[in-house]
């Protein structure tokens, strides 16, 4: 069982992890370690362009499309999808992966802190909404739920919401043995991670901007998704549900997926 104080033990694991990064425009590795990723993989250019590029495809995105990320961290997704759209809003739970992703003055985004379950946006505000390697910190199908229905609610009509690279439960024994399997590759090709220390200088600047940390551990868990349980909410809610394999160049296609509603 999730420990009762889950959520602040997750936003004390972003917070700690933008500690980690130093002054001046997050980069793309900067971004990989706020959110958890793997360096070598997320990290690398051709990687990340071909998860926008599914992103774009997946939302049927243009230059005149307004976009909502949830979860939005640093910007790992931002930094690559805003300048293809007409306007992108974040948002985060976490103050301090905002204040690293407002430092890359991205001209036509926007970063707020907020919760996925409470949006402060009206409804049918946005053509699109994104939820990228977000489900996966969520404990249960019933803690994803208010996101979803949150969702749903900002899109317009004929919009998409997308939760981006979820894990089939049906298929964590696999997945488990491809992670090593993987792991042990990059290791091979790339050398292992060396584990970053807290900068000092954004330490100080954040207390001097007020920024504090939820007095807890800080704790990320990784969880799988039974996909019956995004079929049932699209037969409940009336509205389309597919669910389809993450992008081409990702090393688990197969075993995690998007699952895109389309609202009517």
């Amino acid at each position: 069982m999730p420990p009762q104080d889950w959520k602040l033990r997750l936003e004390r694991f972003f917070f700690d992890q933008a500690t980690k990064v130093d002054g001046g425009v997050p980069t793309l590795l900067d971004h990989c370690m706020v959110s958890g990723k793997e360096p070598r993989l997320s990290g690398q250019p051709e990687m990340h362009r071909d998860l926008i590029l599914s992103i774009e495809k997946g939302l049927v995105l243009s230059a005149s499309s307004i976009v909502l990320e949830v979860g939005c961290a640093s910007g790992y997704v931002a930094c690559g999808l805003a300048p293809r759209v007409a306007a992108y809003t974040g948002v985060d739970m976490s103050a301090l992966p905002l204040e690293l992703a407002r430092r890359m003055n991205l001209a036509n985004a926007t970063f707020l802190e907020a919760h996925g379950e409470a949006l402060p946006f009206d409804d049918a505000s946005f053509d699109a909404v994104l939820a990228n390697d977000v489900v996966q910190n969520l404990p249960t199908f019933d803690d994803a739920l208010p996101l979803i229905r949150e969702m749903l609610r900002v899109v317009r009509p004929g919009g998409r919401v997308m939760l981006g690279s979820v894990a089939d439960a049906s298929k964590a024994e696999g997945y488990q043995n491809r992670v090593r399997e993987y792991s042990q590759w990059l290791t091979s090709k790339y050398g292992p991670v060396s584990p970053p220390k807290a900068s000092k200088r954004v330490t100080r600047a954040n207390r001097g901007a007020g920024i504090s940390a939820p007095d807890v551990p800080a704790e990320a868990t990784f969880y799988y998704c039974d996909y019956g349980n995004f079929l049932r909410l699209g037969e409940l809610e009336g509205v389309g549900v597919r669910i389809e394999d993450v992008h081409p160049l990702n090393p688990y296609v197969g075993f995690r997926h998007n699952v895109v509603f389309t609202k009517p």
